[in-house]
């Protein structure tokens, strides 16, 4: 049922590189798991699970080490720019090493948890990295993307599903 009511918010691109039984696995329609992170950097918020509760997110999960998050992280500056909430779970990574990249290519995120064992996003449904997912105001994850966003994910999916969910449809 690919593509089906069972994955009604996923892209055709995004559902056609991944193993359909993985697809399955997806925690698509179910509620992010309660968490609680530390802050990446030393004084900062950390990220709960609370601290998203009645608003329309982005959550991206990436590393310093990753190719791919580099990749595609000109898309997350721009949904940044675009007042579009977007919330950062640091995955396996070192503090000053995750500083240092935010520092050279820009933070979009409002908060960032530090997820050193990769705990956290391996219990909300870590696939890939990166990972993007969208979460409705009731805390029900409505979308993943795995992989490196580009501009038509971003353009396509992302925006408009916001948009959508959070009643601001042009």
């Amino acid at each position: 049922m690919i593509g089906g009511s069972l994955l009604p918010e996923m892209d055709v691109r995004t559902a056609a590189a991944l193993d359909p039984w993985d697809m399955m696995l997806m925690p698509i329609g179910q509620p992010l798991p309660p968490f609680a992170l530390p802050p990446l950097e030393d004084g900062g918020l950390g990220l709960y699970s609370d601290d998203l509760a009645g608003q329309v997110v982005v959550i991206n999960v990436f590393a310093s080490w990753c190719p791919p998050c580099l990749e595609e992280h000109p898309h997350l500056m721009a949904l940044a720019v675009d007042g579009i909430p977007v919330y950062g779970i640091n995955y396996q990574d070192t503090q000053p090493a995750a500083l240092r990249w935010l520092d050279r290519h820009g933070d979009p995120y409002l908060q960032v948890g530090f997820d050193a064992d990769g705990s956290v996003a391996e219990a909300i449904g870590l696939f890939g990295l990166p990972q993007t997912m969208v979460v409705d105001r009731a805390g029900i994850i409505r979308h993943i993307h795995a992989g490196a966003l580009d501009a038509s994910d971003v353009g396509e999916t992302i925006v408009p599903l916001v948009q959508r969910l959070a009643g601001t449809e042009p």
